[in-house]
């Protein structure tokens, strides 16, 4: 039997709602994208540093500038040498600001930054505020690290990207014809990288760039070009001398001893490639592997005698820690130490709550400082029989505070505060003190709008998982009257502030505004996943392939509705659901299978493993995740299962009026007969759906990544999908909408869909 509650602080709260509804002032999809957010990118280093002496801490702000559609970054320092609050100081502005990094005198700050035309590795002298040029490439710099004295640096650049995804053939192959091969070697899909290594010389000037050259574990052959998902996560021993570099190995290079793990198996079966950390000493060239992790999460921290690091991973394969046995969902992650001179590999935690926090610093009296999920900051030490808490300190945070960045020397803490209606703000702690104080408030300017109010929701899936949610309810909520309700499948919501999807800009997702329209938007908080274990654990037996991992997100999404529909919050017959990335599988999957008739839904640059992604990708990586998911080939005994849930063969089920908005990763759509890869994927929905007179719309976004990020594609992107939502659920029309067809065809589709109706349900 499905349980399903509503968390009591819900029901009784909603009365006193009421008075916030007397605020005139709403949100709009302009505000959300104008808010200013610590910078989150790829490079997995925290924005906020705090210097070895924790006198200072820097941090790096993402201003987004709508007029000339370019993120600026602010580069800003305080002073933490007092317990009064100092005024932060705006040390620089501009593009592709990122990476800091202090030097071992906490007078010296390094960072990426635009200059003349190129990203540059950079430092600014706190005492002169002079920034020079440290070193350039011929590219591009997307990621560098230093030793702590500044003598060394590496940096990494893309491949040119010349010839990347193009054949060059002879004039002869030209007049023949030539070979079409199938693409085995899915790496392809992924950036490469180009490893540059700089001295400094006797006169204080970097010598020239060297390129670095790394041999693989697996096969004893050079690497030249790295493959990684989102960086190499470059990371210098203090000392210079080695550099521990992250990247991706295709499984056919996978030694035999690491294929007899269970876990590493499964990982092969799934995408057929492992990511791997290896050492490689600048002196002699020699590459090691200490840590036989099939799966690291985190960027390595040295130690100050440069002899081990500390990474976050999955289990070594055949260690002590690898769940032998075990379902691959067991396989938590871990902590752990390694020695890079003897190989000597240490767990010092057997869970880690949240694989992307990082260790905060390895302090030179060798304490290891880590900050846990309940804000204590905690000082471990290897005792030589194992590491344990040598000591611990709460942060005092603001009711309801929840933290995304945190810097800390081990005495003095910055952190962020925010939450779900709070805008971030960054906090100083420094031990012993009675209470934080706050340095700065990013976003006063929204300190005149209507945010709407949220309450966290509970319900249980028919497998016993207690999924938890954030419920953003209507400014102008009335006790007893039904709202419409928009679901997001994506669980993002981990405690920070959402006006749209908070600092990971995830696209469609626009809370703010679709409350202050007057529709409730319930985010799922990823707070169920760290409490429970993976959700592998509660996917429904008995179905092909990784089917139930869809039916089990299909029963969290129906599971919602119907709590709140039986609460008496939302109109059963005006819900709508967005999938994004991976879930967009799963709303492809509930709009075809689901009891639920959903009135609106949007799917953006979302997953859907379709019968044309099969054949139009052409490639291992894509035929084996399809694969695996249900059950096998599009062929054969395993043909069945394509047919009963692949959305290719269940369009005809889908009702829902349906936008698709898919990123173009920088290629345009300029010939109708040569359209991009990625976008000729989904013309199978397009072309289904138009077929069987159902509601669809298709929408590309050539200049955007998997989450947008230029402002004027997130500000259209947010809008789009709030006036989809609205005119769908609520029949709104905004008016002098800057497509002035929109609605045009958007009532085309709409009488379509009666027309269907008609046919499907006549009277």
């Amino acid at each position: 039997m499905r349980a399903v509650f509503v968390s009591i602080a819900l029901l009784t709260s909603i009365a006193v709602m009421t008075s916030h509804a007397q605020q005139t002032t709403p949100v709009t999809p302009r505000d959300c994208v104008q808010v200013r957010y610590l910078l989150d990118d790829d490079s997995m280093r925290s924005p906020v540093q705090v210097n070895p002496q924790g006198t200072a801490v820097a941090y790096l702000v993402k201003s987004p500038n709508l007029a000339h559609n370019t993120n600026e970054i602010d580069l800003y320092s305080v002073a933490l040498d007092s317990r009064q609050t100092a005024r932060p100081v705006l040390l620089t502005h501009g593009e592709g600001i990122s990476q800091l990094q202090w030097l071992d005198e906490g007078k010296q700050l390094t960072f990426l930054m635009k200059r003349a035309g190129r990203v540059v590795v950079a430092s600014e002298n706190f005492a002169s505020r002079h920034i020079e040029t440290l070193v350039r490439l011929d590219g591009d710099i997307t990621e560098y690290s230093i030793s702590h004295d500044g003598n060394v640096i590496v940096a990494a650049v893309d491949k040119p990207k010349q010839g990347q995804g193009q054949i060059v053939h002879t004039a002869e192959e030209i007049a023949h014809g030539y070979q079409v091969p199938f693409q085995t070697n899915y790496l392809f899909g992924h950036p490469e990288k180009l490893i540059y290594l700089f001295r400094r010389q006797s006169g204080g000037q970097y010598g020239p760039p060297r390129r670095l050259a790394v041999t693989s574990p697996f096969t004893g052959k050079p690497v030249p070009e790295l493959f990684n998902v989102l960086n190499l996560r470059l990371s210098l021993s203090p000392d210079g001398r080695r550099l521990a570099i992250t990247y991706l190995e295709h499984g056919s290079n996978v030694p035999a001893a690491w294929r007899t793990s269970a876990h590493v198996q499964d990982i092969l079966e799934r995408i057929n490639e492992v990511q791997i950390t290896v050492v490689v000493d600048l002196a002699t060239g020699k590459t090691t592997i200490p840590l036989k992790t099939p799966w690291p999460y985190s960027v390595p921290l040295w130690s100050s005698d440069s002899r081990r690091f500390i990474e976050i991973a999955e289990p070594p394969a055949n260690s002590p820690w690898d769940p032998k046995g075990q379902q691959p969902w067991q396989a938590i992650i871990q902590m752990f130490s390694v020695d890079v001179a003897s190989g000597q590999v240490q767990q010092i935690e057997d869970h880690v709550y949240r694989p992307t926090s990082q260790p905060l610093r390895w302090a030179p009296n060798g304490d290891l400082i880590l900050a846990d999920k309940q804000h204590f900051i905690l000082h471990l030490r290897d005792s030589g029989k194992g590491w344990g808490v040598r000591s611990r300190f709460e942060v005092p945070l603001p009711d309801g505070c929840s933290q995304t960045s945190i810097a800390s020397d081990g005495i003095t803490v910055v952190t962020d505060c925010q939450s779900a209606t709070k805008p971030p703000e960054l906090l100083v702690y420094a031990k012993d003190q009675r209470q934080s104080r706050t340095i700065v408030r990013l976003d006063p300017q929204l300190d005149g709008l209507s945010l709407a109010p949220s309450r966290e929701v509970r319900w249980k899936t028919p497998t016993g998982y207690e999924a938890t949610g954030l419920l953003i309810l209507p400014l102008d909520y009335h006790q007893g009257d039904h709202y419409p309700l928009v679901v997001q499948t994506y669980p993002v919501y981990d405690g920070g502030f959402v006006c749209d999807a908070g600092e990971s800009h995830d696209p469609a997702s626009a809370p703010q505004p679709l409350a202050n329209a007057g529709i409730m938007y319930l985010l799922r908080s990823r707070t169920g996943i760290e409490s429970q274990g993976p959700d592998s654990r509660y996917y429904p037996q008995g179905y092909p392939g990784g089917i139930g991992e869809s039916v089990f997100q299909m029963d969290l999404a129906d599971g919602a509705v119907k709590m709140l529909s039986e609460e008496g919050l939302v109109d059963p017959s005006k819900v709508g659901i967005i999938g994004f990335s991976r879930s967009g599988w799963y709303v492809g999957f509930t709009l075809s299978h689901s009891s639920i008739r959903y009135a609106a839904a949007t799917i953006s640059d979302g997953s859907h493993l379709t019968l044309g992604d099969y054949w139009l990708q052409h490639n291992e990586r894509t035929i084996g995740v399809s694969d695996a998911l249900y059950g096998g080939p599009p062929y054969g005994a395993s043909l069945k299962a394509w047919f009963q849930y692949s959305i290719s063969f269940n369009l005809d089920k889908v009702h829902t009026p349906l936008m698709i908005e898919v990123m173009g990763y920088g290629v345009p759509y300029a010939n109708i007969n040569t359209p991009p890869l990625i976008l000729a994927t989904y013309f199978e929905e397009l072309t289904g759906l138009n077929r069987l007179q159902r509601p669809v719309e298709l929408y590309y976004y050539p200049n955007e990544q998997h989450q947008p990020d230029h402002p004027q594609a997130r500000l259209a992107n947010l809008q789009r999908n709030l006036d989809w939502f609205r005119f769908w659920l609520q029949g709104y029309e905004r008016p002098d909408p800057g497509d002035r067809e929109q609605y045009l065809r958007w009532r085309a589709l709409r009488e379509m869909q009666r027309n269907e109706n008609l046919k499907q349900y006549p009277k």
